[in-house]
């Protein structure tokens, strides 16, 4: 699916708040309320819009650490399909999972209550026989939390078609002396 200015704009303000009604998100960008329902429920149908949620602040409902850890498989292990793995994805306590390149194999970003949760956690995954090492970070203070991609910031005009791009005011270069 090519996603234009139009799909870019409803996205934005998707992204920003989700509740806003379709006249509302019209409004904001200044197209009909019917161009946004139609080009939102091509972007559901097409799954760029998987899902519509709320950002909770984990620390106010009880979830006040967030650890970040590293998991090397054993030498040998398919991590898509293993049963290990599928259970690290439905782990209440797991809040993402990555597949990574380097010296681990997955990234897990996880929220507990307490330490002594951490612990706990941290012992089960270290006895699961896939898995031959962790190291785990244990979250200072979070500094920015945000997985939204801001689709109408200047670093992401190249996502413009040429045309696009070209009715964009350019940037200035000025020296200074």
């Amino acid at each position: 699916m090519k996603i234009d200015e139009v799909d870019r704009k409803v996205l934005s303000v998707l992204v920003e708040n989700s509740r806003l009604s379709y006249r509302q998100i019209a409004k904001k960008i200044n197209v009909s309320a019917a161009t946004v329902l139609n080009r939102i429920k091509k972007l559901e149908e097409n799954k760029v819009i998987k899902n519509y949620s709320s950002i909770i602040d984990h620390s106010k409902v009880g979830f006040e650490i967030t650890a970040i850890m590293e998991i090397k498989l054993n030498k040998g292990i398919e991590h898509v399909g293993n049963k290990a793995y599928e259970e690290l994805k439905i782990n209440p306590h797991i809040i993402a999972l990555y597949s990574v390149t380097g010296s681990y194999d997955l990234i897990a970003v996880t929220k507990f209550r307490n330490r002594e949760e951490l612990n706990k956690f941290i012992e089960k995954i270290a006895d699961n026989d896939i898995v031959e090492d962790t190291n785990t970070k244990y979250v200072l203070d979070i500094l920015k939390d945000n997985s939204a991609v801001k689709f109408n910031h200047p670093l992401f005009s190249y996502l413009l078609t040429p045309e696009q791009n070209s009715k964009k005011p350019q940037a200035v270069n000025k020296k200074t002396n």
